[in-house]
């Protein structure tokens, strides 16, 4: 399983630095938010999660994943 399978390239992003991780969030899921994959609940559920309980979508560093339950888009 990839994720190219589930999302087409132009939905992946990459970007060098942030100013914060607010930033780094919303820039993040911004082409997923355009192709409407996700709406504005899913991202701030990632902000509200990633205060609850750290940034737990960090894979190595300068690498995130950021994303939330399925459920928090509703």
């Amino acid at each position: 399983m990839r994720l190219i399978d589930y999302f087409p390239e132009a939905s992946i992003t990459i970007r060098p630095s942030a100013q914060n991780w607010q930033e780094a969030v919303d820039f993040s899921m911004s082409s997923l938010l355009a192709n409407r994959y996700i709406n504005e609940n899913y991202i701030q559920a990632i902000k509200d999660s990633t205060v609850s309980n750290g940034p737990y979508y960090i894979l190595a560093p300068g690498v995130a994943m950021p994303h939330a339950r399925p459920n928090a888009a509703r």
